[in-house]
């Protein structure tokens, strides 16, 4: 099993873990935990398609993924989001390839999201989470891993655009 899907198994079983009234500590580590999920499988996902993913590339894929900055990605993640407002270095491609017809928006939002609620679950004490709140970071996590699947499936021209840019955005994100 990757990283990724034990995160969110985890994530999981922290949101169930106690019966009756849940901790918070536990629901806050399951919100934050999901989101490490979805942060592990785009960078899983994204040094495959751009390292390949044979056992001899393994080496390359975790050094591209030590290079992923959460806040870059939450940037490029905007950008997908809102193709509208994309910077000029990505708008040529909005236009010849079929990204508002896929699930990227699904992934970029989610992204962005759970990014939101691991802040609020890891640095916000004075805002208390539900089990419920737990399940749903769960959920869009997984929605997440299923939208990508797709993507790759159907439009893989998207899903390489989306792993190039978020390897590269650091450095993209400063050039117009």
């Amino acid at each position: 099993m990757s990283l990724s899907a034990d995160l969110l198994d985890q994530a999981r079983f922290l949101a169930k873990k106690e019966s009756g009234k849940p901790k918070q500590a536990s629901l806050r580590r399951a919100v934050s935990t999901a989101y490490y999920s979805l942060f592990h499988f785009l960078g899983e996902e994204c040094s495959g398609i751009v390292c390949g993913v044979t056992p001899d590339k393994r080496a390359l894929r975790e050094l591209v993924c030590r290079a992923l900055d959460h806040g870059k990605m939450k940037t490029l993640c905007q950008q997908f989001k809102s193709q509208k407002d994309a910077q000029k270095l990505l708008l040529p491609f909005w236009s010849t390839l079929p990204i508002a017809s896929t699930k990227i928006d699904i992934v970029a939002a989610s992204f962005v999201k759970l990014q939101q609620e691991r802040h609020r679950a890891d640095y916000d004490v004075s805002s208390p989470f539900t089990r419920s709140d737990a399940y749903s970071a769960c959920d869009m996590a997984e929605a997440s891993f299923a939208a990508w699947s797709e993507i790759k499936a159907k439009h893989y021209a998207v899903a390489n655009l989306f792993a190039v840019s978020l390897l590269l955005w650091p450095s993209l994100a400063s050039r117009q």
